[in-house]
């Protein structure tokens, strides 16, 4: 088991989303979906360590997420966010080598994961430089390298072509069936990921709804109203 929510809510003054209980195994794609301003990027915080939870616990590999310090939560999950940092001079080989510095991580790695994201041309190039759809290759090909259990994605198609989009779909598909990395990201822009997808969990009103088969495009889009 990576992660199991029990009975959360998540929230400021008020809870945005209360009663939240899910599982999550080795392996499996969860998607997030609801409209804006419900809470999904406060749930994924609460799962990163970075927002307290209003009551339940979140535990993450069987120990509450709180109990991890920074540095351990950099061991067990990458977070990969729809904002661009600024990496001025930066090119993408110092972005994966920062990794590799900070987690002590083997050079190969790198080699696997630039070959996975399939941006071996991209590596002399500086950040800054790139468009939408290379930058967002290059994020997830740091994450991969961070080597944890879990990635937590927010809006990872967002802005993207339909050529980075499937790309983006085939490297997913192959991190969850080959490696056996855990991922849960929040998507406006979901119906393609539904073929991949172990669980889709839905926030409206208030609740979340865990489905776990039989994702239906339009039924989902209905628990949305």
């Amino acid at each position: 088991m990576i992660l199991e929510l029990k009975n959360i809510s998540v929230g400021y003054d008020n809870p945005l989303v209360s009663s939240v209980n899910a599982e999550v195994s080795e392996g499996e794609l969860v998607i997030l979906v609801g409209k804006n301003g419900v809470g999904k990027s406060t749930l994924l915080n609460a799962v990163k360590g970075i927002q307290n939870l209003k009551s339940g616990t979140a535990e993450l590999l069987g120990r509450p997420v709180g109990a991890y310090s920074v540095a351990e939560l950099s061991r067990k999950i990458a977070v990969v966010n729809t904002s661009r940092p600024v990496l001025a001079g930066w090119t993408v080989e110092n972005v994966l080598e920062s990794t590799e510095k900070s987690t002590g991580m083997e050079r190969s790695v790198i080699s696997d994961a630039v070959t996975l994201c399939q941006i071996g041309d991209l590596l002399l190039k500086e950040v800054d430089n790139l468009s939408d759809g290379e930058f967002q290759k290059v994020m997830i090909a740091r994450a991969i390298c961070q080597q944890t259990p879990l990635i937590i994605l927010d809006e990872p198609t967002s802005f993207l072509d339909v050529i980075y989009r499937e790309h983006v779909l085939q490297i997913f598909s192959e991190l969850k069936n080959t490696f056996g990395t855990t991922l849960l990201l929040s998507s406006h822009n979901f119906a393609p990921l539904l073929k991949i997808a172990s669980q889709v969990w839905v926030i409206s009103h208030g609740e979340m709804e865990v489905i776990q088969s039989d994702f239906d495009y339009n039924g989902i889009i209905q628990r949305l109203k």
